[in-house]
């Protein structure tokens, strides 16, 4: 099974204006959107939704939000997932000692070297609340756990995490 990405992100519009996401079926899609998103400089983090994935009782609101910064020029991006329990895999290392509600986990990158000069990720630009240094990972594996979360749902397993207490 493949999920719908709905996404919101900058689309370069003079007002700023991001009501309407960006709707992605297809990994394809998903490339070519990313592609775009390191090309245009984008004044929050965009925010990522599963659509197929449950929402909680009595609304239309999803049960989980992706975050997601990155950086061309120095070649890196982190992500951050926040969801209830049953986002991240049955298989992952820390799934017996999660909370019962869930959880905010980012990224880990136990071997990226991230340039000195590279300017920080950030989990949301409008209170300057940046990733961890760790959380950045090189390009292509930033694309492949995003990708894997496109086709399962789920937190990508392919990734390290560490837990968050902002989002």
């Amino acid at each position: 099974m493949s999920f719908t990405l709905d996404v919101w992100h900058h689309t370069g519009r003079a007002d700023g204006a991001t009501s309407q996401p960006t709707t992605v079926y297809t990994e394809p899609e998903l490339e070519r959107l990313l592609d775009t998103l390191l090309q245009r400089d984008q004044p929050n983090p965009p925010v990522l939704v599963a659509r197929e994935r449950t929402r909680y009782e009595g609304t239309e609101e999803p049960d989980h939000l992706v975050k997601i910064d990155m950086c061309a020029r120095a070649g890196i991006g982190a992500i951050l997932i926040l969801g209830p329990r049953d986002i991240v895999p049955p298989d992952a290392p820390d799934h017996a000692h999660l909370d019962p509600q869930g959880g905010v986990w980012v990224t880990q990158a136990h071997d990226t070297t991230v340039p000195g000069d590279a300017p920080p990720l950030y989990i949301d630009k409008a209170t300057l609340t940046e990733f961890p240094r760790d959380a950045a990972l090189p390009l292509d594996v930033w694309r492949a756990a995003l990708r894997e979360f496109m086709r399962t749902g789920l937190r990508p397993g392919t990734v390290s995490w560490q837990p968050s207490e902002v989002y």
